[in-house]
């Protein structure tokens, strides 16, 4: 047995990971993405985990005495997420450039932690569940610093 046929195709599907073919009633594909193949549970949980996020960004944005509400916006947010760290505005286009946002996010978080006190392990705490670590940080009763630089 290889490859294509425990899988089916080479092809990655971003929209309909499962490779099937996906039309509607005149035959035509469908443009239905990802989301429409969730159930609603599974929907309420990414809801509540974006969710989570935003929050924890927008309580971070507030406690640096930036506006909160710039956790919503689109690329902004990296912006004054920048901001809070203390490093240069510029950055923003790393986080565009594959592969390099993963690096430059790795040191943007490193640096978030730092601002709050906290070290390596709550780095990775902060890289692989922010929607745990992003709210125990802020309303855990850690104090921001900034970082001097």
């Amino acid at each position: 047995m290889n490859f294509l046929q425990v899988f089916g195709s080479t092809e990655l599907n971003f929209y309909n990971p499962t490779g099937a073919e996906i039309a509607d009633e005149t035959g035509m594909p469908s443009n239905e993405g990802y989301w429409s193949t969730m159930t609603p549970p599974q929907r309420g949980f990414t809801i509540a985990i974006v969710l989570l996020i935003v929050a924890g960004y927008w309580a971070i944005f507030r406690k640096a005495k930036q506006h909160g509400w710039a956790a919503v916006i689109p690329l902004y947010n990296i912006f004054v997420l920048m901001r809070v760290v203390r490093r240069p505005a510029w950055w923003v286009i790393l986080y565009i450039i594959p592969v390099v946002d993963i690096v430059f996010h790795v040191i943007v978080m490193y640096d978030l932690a730092k601002s709050f006190g906290k070290g390596v392990g709550y780095t990775i705490f902060l890289i692989f569940l922010p929607f745990f670590a992003l709210p125990i940080l802020v309303f855990g009763g850690s104090v921001y610093k900034p970082i001097k630089r």
